[in-house]
């Protein structure tokens, strides 16, 4: 989540990176879980998020469409990858003699692992689970041309700004001002925030008979947190 998270910032400089990480986040949570459902099984897992409180919320929080939406959408053409790998182990399986013919599992395509998760795969709400997709999909979306706008939009003030000739006690105002609010409009990125604080208030400090670049710079980084916070 952390990963996918970060894809978000990265996005706003570089979309083809950002994805790239959001795919990477996917690839490792589908590794954990696939992990988990294969060494402790379904069942287990449902009985032990069962046993504790804390745990039993939790279970109910992952169980929810929109997390089930998050997880479509993020593993996507991996999914039927996954059935048609199982389908293909567990004929490997019957060729090598793993799978007796008395087993309940021989008539199976799948294996006993991958019949329990595509029995809990059937259990599912698709039409809401992929309408949520949808719904996510067009957030991440407007989440992109957010980034790019705001970064367009930070150009454009910095050059309002350098050519008003304000007082650099006065810009830095202004500064932690449009910071605050940047960072209440969820599509705009920090990191937008700290470069636009730092190329406006690092220039400005250099002109003749201003603060300096050092105090600038340390006059932005706290200008920065104080909006942040």
């Amino acid at each position: 989540l952390a990963t996918m998270y970060a894809s978000t910032y990265v996005s706003g400089a570089s979309v083809s990176v950002g994805a790239g990480m959001a795919a990477l986040a996917a690839a490792m949570s589908a590794a954990i879980i696939g992990f988990l459902i294969l060494e402790i099984g379904v069942g287990r897992l449902s009985s032990i998020a069962n046993e504790g409180g804390r745990l039993k919320m939790i279970s109910k929080v992952m169980q929810s469409d929109w997390i089930k939406a998050i997880l479509v959408g993020g593993l996507n053409v991996l999914i039927p990858t996954i059935a048609f790998m199982d389908v293909l182990r567990q004929a490997v399986r019957k060729c090598t003699g793993r799978v007796k013919p008395d087993d309940s599992a021989h008539n199976d395509k799948f294996t006993k692992e991958g019949r329990e998760v595509v029995s809990m795969l059937a259990s599912w709400n698709w039409t809401s689970i992929f309408t949520k997709v949808n719904l996510l999909g067009e957030l991440f979306v407007a989440l992109i041309i957010g980034l790019k706008v705001t970064f367009v939009f930070f150009s454009w003030l910095n050059e309002t700004l350098a050519a008003a000739g304000l007082n650099f006690g006065v810009l830095s105002i202004l500064v932690m001002f449009v910071g605050l609010l940047m960072f209440l409009c969820p599509i705009v990125p920090g990191s937008a925030v700290y470069l636009f604080a730092g190329v406006v208030l690092g220039a400005q400090s250099q002109l003749p008979g201003s603060v300096g670049f050092t105090v600038g710079a340390v006059i932005g980084c706290v200008i920065s947190t104080v909006a942040k916070l």
